[in-house]
């Protein structure tokens, strides 16, 4: 059989960073997956199961985006925005206005919002109704960042679009990119 994460997209190859995959489950964001190399260690205490901030993370922000307003007042309110580091949004008056911006933009980057020196992107993934249902994102310290933004966006877009191609019609082969 398959590795799923492997048709889903998940093994995102791009250079200096962990990636995850998140998804709803209920009422909840859940990851679902995270890798974990000595090279690229998965940003702690993400693990398989966090459900935690996602008004501070990257994949909780892009699901947050796509949640109707009713949802996603309920689901704020039933846990909190929790102060993570100086930069952590903690009113709805500060996020509200970001995640309008990451549904417009399709996309949701968090520098330093979850952990100090980190910066995170996720981009949606869709079933064939066109529903987001989860989220691939991926870490790195900021300062591996600079100049790399368009790379991790296009990155991150591709292989999400294989994953949604996966869950409306089964199976996808996932190439292998070579970057420098």
């Amino acid at each position: 059989m398959p590795d799923s994460r492997s048709n889903l997209g998940v093994s995102i190859e791009l250079p200096a960073t962990a990636a995850y995959f998140a998804i709803y489950r209920g009422s909840d964001i859940i990851l679902t997956y995270c890798s974990d190399c000595e090279k690229h260690p998965r940003l702690r205490p993400l693990r398989f199961g966090f459900h935690e901030a996602a008004h501070a993370t990257a994949f909780g922000k892009i699901l947050l985006a796509g949640m109707p307003e009713p949802q996603r007042t309920d689901y704020l309110e039933a846990r909190g925005m929790q102060v993570l580091t100086p930069q952590t949004m903690i009113s709805r008056e500060a996020l509200d206005p970001h995640l309008a911006e990451v549904a417009t933009r399709g996309i949701a980057w968090e520098h330093e919002k979850f952990l100090p020196r980190q910066t995170c992107a996720a981009v949606p993934v869709r079933n064939g109704t066109g529903m987001q249902v989860g989220a691939m994102a991926v870490s790195t310290p900021s300062s591996k960042m600079t100049g790399r933004a368009k790379l991790v966006e296009s990155t991150l877009r591709e292989h999400a679009g294989l994953a949604s191609s996966y869950l409306r019609g089964g199976s996808v082969t996932v190439p292998v990119a070579e970057y420098p």
